[in-house]
Order: C-alpha cells, then sequence, then structure tokens
C-alpha cells in the first residue's frame, strides 16, 4: 500500500473518487457494468491477442465489456487515435453477489505493438480499476491489453491466477477536451504567477493536462480556498509516473510548489524527477497557486504531464496541549479498521524546529505495530524526521527516520505485551524556504 495512502484517514486525500470511472473526479460519467453473469471470452476465436483485439469506439461508454474468464486470460482492444489528442483509458468494474471482483491492470501499446504506457490502480488509489490519460504520440492505431492483477503479478498472488464469469468489466476510450468536466488543458499562458491558469471551482478535485514547450518553461496554475474550506484539510497535488511503466509521458515533470498569494512556499517537492503527492495542510484561505516546472535535460518526444489536484477532510489535528515529553503524550485510540483487520489511527502533527511530538496508544497482546508518516517526500519543510515507538520507560524498541529519497515506515513491530506505547516525532531542523511543518502519520496495529 503505498504511503501517501496508508497515512491519511478515513477523511483524507486519499478517498477522494478518483477511481476509472473518474465520476466526481474528472471526466466520465460511471456506468455500471452488463450483469450477464455467464459471459465470457472466445477461447482462441475470441480477443486473446493483437490480431483478434476488440475494436473499441472512442468517446462511447462503454466502448467493450469483457470478461476475464478463465483464470488468466488477457483481452485485447484497439482504436484509432490521432497524434496531440489527450485520451482516457479505463476499466470500470463491480463487485458480483458474493463479493469477488476484477482487479484490472491495463498496458498500452502503439501501432507497433510496442509498450507505451501502463496502470494498476488510477492514482491516487481508492479502488482497483484501472486509468491511463495520456496525449497520444502519433496518429494510428493503438491497442491496449487488460488482465487481471493475479496474471500481471503472479508472484504477489497466492494461488496464482485467478478469473472466472464473476469477473467481468467494461472498458472504454474517451477523447479530453477542455469542455470535459473538471479538466483543465493548459494554454501555455506564461511562465510566472500573473499569469496563473484558475483550476475548475465549486469542485474537490480537478485534473490538468500539461506540456512543456521549452527547456525553462513553468506552468503556474490557481485555485482558490473559500473561508467555508478552513483547516484542517488535506490538499493533494499528484503528477502522476512517466514513461511506458506509467502513463506514457518521455519524462515526468521535473520540481512542484504551493505558494500563497503573496509567494511564499508551503511545499515543495524533493523527489526531482516529479512527485507523488505535494500535501500542504493550511490554515488559511484566499487563493493557492500551484507551479509545474519543466524537467532538466534534453527535450523529448512526447513530454507532458497529468496533474491531479484534491481537496478533502485531514487526518485529525494534534490538540493545543502540550505533548513535549512522555508524561505529556496526546492519547490516541486505535479503532477497528473498517471492513479490514485490526486498528488504526490517524494523526497530523505540526512539528517546528525544535519541537519533539509524544502520541500514546493502547495496544493489545500479540498485535505488530506499524507506523507511516509524510513529510518532506510530501512536501512539508520537515527535515530528518524520525519516528520511535518508545515503552513506558521513555525507551526506543524501533524507529525509522524519513530521507529525501525513503519513506519513514515501521513495518510490523511486534510488541512485548497489552500495554500503553508511545509514538515519539522529532525533526533535525526545517527548510528556511519552505513555511509547512506538517507530518501526516498512519498507525495500524494487526
Amino acid at each position: 500500500m503505498a504511503l501517501s495512502t496508508f497515512a491519511c484517514g478515513d477523511g483524507g486525500g486519499g478517498t477522494v473518487d478518483a477511481g476509472a470511472g473518474m465520476d466526481d473526479a474528472g471526466p466520465v460519467a460511471d456506468a455500471a457494468p452488463a450483469t450477464d453473469a455467464g459471459r465470457r471470452d472466445a477461447g482462441p476465436a475470441g480477443n486473446d491477442s493483437f490480431e483478434t483485439a476488440t475494436v473499441v469506439e472512442t468517446d462511447t461508454n462503454p466502448g467493450a465489456s469483457e470478461t476475464i474468464n478463465p483464470p488468466g486470460d488477457s483481452d485485447y482492444f484497439r482504436f484509432e487515435g490521432t497524434a496531440g489528442d489527450w485520451v482516457a483509458i479505463f476499466t470500470l468494474t463491480e463487485a458480483a453477489a458474493d463479493g469477488t471482483q476484477a482487479d484490472t491492470v491495463i498496458t498500452l501499446y502503439d501501432s507497433t505493438m510496442t509498450q507505451i504506457a501502463e496502470n494498476d490502480d488510477a492514482q491516487p488509489r481508492t479502488g482497483t480499476d484501472s486509468e491511463l490519460i495520456l496525449r497520444l504520440p502519433s496518429t494510428g492505431t493503438y491497442y491496449y491489453k487488460v488482465q487481471e492483477f493475479s496474471t500481471w503479478a503472479p508472484d504477489m498472488v497466492m494461488g496464482g491466477p485467478v478469473g472466472g464469469r464473476a469477473y467481468a468489466y467494461e472498458t472504454s476510450v474517451i477523447t479530453l477536451t477542455s469542455a470535459s468536466t473538471g479538466v483543465l488543458i493548459d494554454g501555455e499562458p506564461g511562465n510566472d504567477a500573473a499569469s496563473a491558469t484558475a483550476l475548475p471551482t465549486g469542485r474537490d478535485s480537478a485534473f490538468v493536462l500539461g506540456r512543456f514547450d521549452t527547456a525553462t518553461d513553468v506552468d503556474v496554475f490557481s485555485l482558490q480556498i473559500p473561508a467555508t474550506e478552513a483547516a484542517p484539510k488535506i490538499f493533494d497535488v499528484e503528477v502522476m509516473p512517466a514513461g511506458p511503466m506509467g502513463y506514457g509521458a518521455t519524462r515526468s515533470a521535473g520540481r512542484v510548489w504551493v505558494t500563497d498569494a503573496m509567494g511564499t512556499i508551503i511545499a515543495r517537492s524533493t523527489i526531482g524527477t516529479g512527485i507523488t503527492g505535494v500535501q500542504p495542510s493550511f490554515a488559511t484561505t484566499g487563493e493557492i497557486r500551484i507551479f509545474v516546472e519543466a524537467p532538466s535535460g534534453a527535450a523529448g518526444t512526447n513530454d507532458h504531464y497529468v496533474l491531479k489536484v484534491f481537496t478533502n477532510d485531514e487526518n485529525p489535528l494534534e490538540g493545543a496541549a502540550p505533548n513535549e515529553t512522555l508524561a505529556t503524550a496526546e492519547a490516541r485510540a486505535l479503532a477497528p479498521v473498517m471492513g479490514g483487520m485490526g486498528e488504526s489511527s490517524f494523526v497530523l502533527a505540526r512539528l517546528p524546529a525544535g519541537d519533539v511530538d509524544y502520541f500514546a496508544l493502547e495496544v493489545m497482546a500479540g498485535r505488530r505495530l506499524s507506523v507511516a508518516c509524510g513529510s518532506r517526500r510530501d512536501g512539508s519543510g520537515v527535515l530528518g524526521l524520525t519516528a520511535e515507538v518508545r515503552n513506558a520507560m521513555d525507551m526506543v524498541l524501533t524507529s525509522s527516520t524519513e530521507s529525501a529519497t525513503e519513506d519513514l515506515f515501521i513495518d510490523g513491530f511486534a510488541v512485548p505485551a497489552a500495554g500503553t506505547y508511545y509514538i515519539r516525532l522529532a525533526g533535525t531542523g526545517q527548510d528556511p524556504e519552505v513555511t509547512g511543518d506538517w507530518v501526516r502519520c498512519g498507525i495500524r496495529a494487526l
């Protein structure tokens, strides 16, 4: 599970509906899959190869209905595309009466049957439907394959590939334009805040489809945060992965940063070749600006990016009372995971330079405690974040530190006995150019 999902609570940014149907999060309306429980592939004479690929008419929803049957089945589709067009390719599944549901993977190929893009789960991950959004590099025939995750990654699934009559799905190819709901196609008006393009308003999400016209190109977008949207909120800016294992761009975006209306940097990516999840929690209203910079190096043949912007409810903010010591630790309850195993808790901490935060948890015997926290790698200015699990004697039992290249993750620490355990958060300093000082953590006991 990705850190950005694990570290957000039930009301966090990971709950925004950004599934492959993109019903409130994008340009395509949901449509329930057909209910023909007996539908199946026709075997060798069906669409199990490039040569027998099913034709999908673009801008038809659904474009095709299929079933992953028998186990290990792969279905092929083809459509005609035009160079420079933006398209969304997606699957939509629905659980059968017994809860069985296909977990799809889409792989896209050009007319030479060379892979150019691939997606397992739409990002941010809210389900197992697949989605690709990209700018087509050439005019001609495109192919794509849909397979079950258990076929795509058999080593990660016990029992090997699955499939059957209940593994039904729909798939479509939709052309995206400036008229598509919730979509902004960047028109390259300029490279500074004065030329910022406003994102679609009245929504909790928007998709930005952009390209880099020059080596020094910077795209700037603005978003108005009304007074009714005061903190705590999560403001999630995610650049989709590039390349043939991602959304098909030749290269990803370069630096991405977020400022307020005065130009103060609230958050900035540190991953270098693009980001997944600049997530500044804000306690302000007014205009927020997003800057997307062209990557360094030689231009590619199809340099573009897909930026998803969401606002949603945040993790519970730490209390106002001091919690810098074990004796003053803020109590956090572990609650049963809805539809899952074990218990979980979530926290949004503020950690300015020199601050230390303690959180107390009551953990049952036999539990394994996991802690995932995001800060600098999610855009905050906190440097050297460390999370420690401590006992009632304030002794360190285990720890993990976030770096510019590694997430902070304590993976399944086995508690020695039932009792109170403490999560201690501390950093080594604050980036002088970034005001954001948040730390977002998810805690789970299994």
